[in-house]
């Protein structure tokens, strides 16, 4: 496993200053909290991260990282524009803390692999493609009862996407008749209905 160089400033990184410096598994100290735009940008040779107390995530943080596979991190509160765009090889499962408000724009946009999302109660907006070409994805729990407003091309790969919207019980006719959402309506059911092994 590679660990990060005491020299090394996570926290003030530059855009591309780390392509190609670094390879197989990061771990960063726990005390690391930000990591700010294009931090691990285009970083090929890196299959995994681990960063246990990171919370805020800027834009493309890990934009073009098409090797990662896994994914460890503290309880994000703020994820920025781009941050997981391109990870084409990520298998975790993302998690969205009740604390972030917003998922701006292709946050997870390319990430083919990713099995399924679990969207938090905080998030009340979804910038535009922002879930576009999770072509591995199973389903996405939307925890929010009330929908968040919804860019363009969310959900929907080359073809069209099946997988089921898992949204509160009492809100599946609200997210049905909400803008953007209505053309999903077919995908959406109720959370009860969720079962997983």
């Amino acid at each position: 496993m590679a660990t990060r160089s005491a020299s090394i400033d996570w926290e003030s990184i530059a855009r591309g200053l780390l392509t190609n410096s670094l390879s197989g598994v990061v771990k960063l100290p726990d005390d690391i909290t930000l990591l700010k735009e294009y931090c691990f940008y285009y970083c090929q040779n890196v299959t995994g991260v681990v960063a246990r107390g990171v919370t805020n995530i800027k834009e493309s943080a890990f934009n073009y990282m098409i090797n990662l596979e896994s994914l460890e991190l503290g309880t994000i509160t703020n994820i920025g524009a781009s941050a997981f765009s391109n990870c084409r090889k990520l298998e975790t499962p993302i998690v969205i803390s009740n604390s972030v408000t917003a998922l701006p724009q292709t946050v997870f946009f390319n990430c083919y692999k990713i099995p399924y999302i679990d969207v938090g109660t905080g998030v009340t907006s979804i910038g535009n493609q922002c879930f576009r070409y999770l072509t591995n994805c199973q389903y996405v729990i939307m925890r929010p009862t009330t929908p968040p407003t919804l860019g363009i091309l969310n959900f929907v790969n080359s073809t069209a996407a099946t997988y089921p919207i898992y949204v509160p019980d009492a809100s599946v006719n609200t997210y049905k008749a909400a803008s953007g959402w209505d053309a999903l309506a077919s995908r959406i059911f109720p959370i009860s209905d969720l079962v997983t092994t």
